[in-house]
């Protein structure tokens, strides 16, 4: 079996590889109806009509796995989506990358420090725990861990100028 398969993070949300997302089977198992792609690589168009004869609807970002790259528009991006649209609070969602150890990861990790206002050590500690085999390219986490600090400090500037 594969080690990198579909990994439960939330209740209505899963992490896995590119190889795992073309699994219908697996989506259908799991209730998947909202696929997150984040690379550079298109489905097979067979895969394609499967997502449509099953309702599942492809999301696709395209970001390569380079640390120069920015995960946090798109982290944002869809961190927004999950959490505004009403149908991705109630339906099952996969994000997924080539790998499901980076971008994927990234995009999760941010998801989980806003959902939860969680620093970044947290929001990895947790999907650690969920999937073994997280590893988000040095740039990523470089992104993450000033990002939430940028936040941090802005969240401790509002508490001041409103005297808490």
């Amino acid at each position: 079996m594969n080690p990198w398969r579909l990994d439960q993070v939330l209740s209505n949300l899963f992490i896995s590889d590119f190889e795992s997302s073309c699994d219908i089977a697996l989506l259908k198992l799991h209730n998947i109806k909202h696929v997150f792609n984040i690379t550079y690589k298109s489905k097979p168009e067979t895969i394609q009509n499967e997502y449509e004869r099953n309702g599942i609807l492809e999301h696709h970002f395209y970001v390569g796995d380079k640390p120069e790259e920015n995960i946090i528009d798109i982290a944002r991006e869809i961190h927004d989506i999950i959490i505004r649209d009403d149908d991705f609070k109630s339906e099952c969602i996969l994000v997924h990358c080539q790998s499901g150890k980076s971008r994927s990861v990234s995009v999760v990790i941010w998801h989980l420090m806003m959902l939860n206002n969680w620093e970044y050590e947290q929001a990895r500690d947790f999907l650690l725990q969920k999937r073994s085999i997280i590893n988000p390219n040095v740039g990523f986490q470089r992104q993450l861990i000033g990002i939430a600090k940028i936040l941090r400090e802005i969240e401790q500037e509002n508490r001041n100028s409103i005297g808490l």
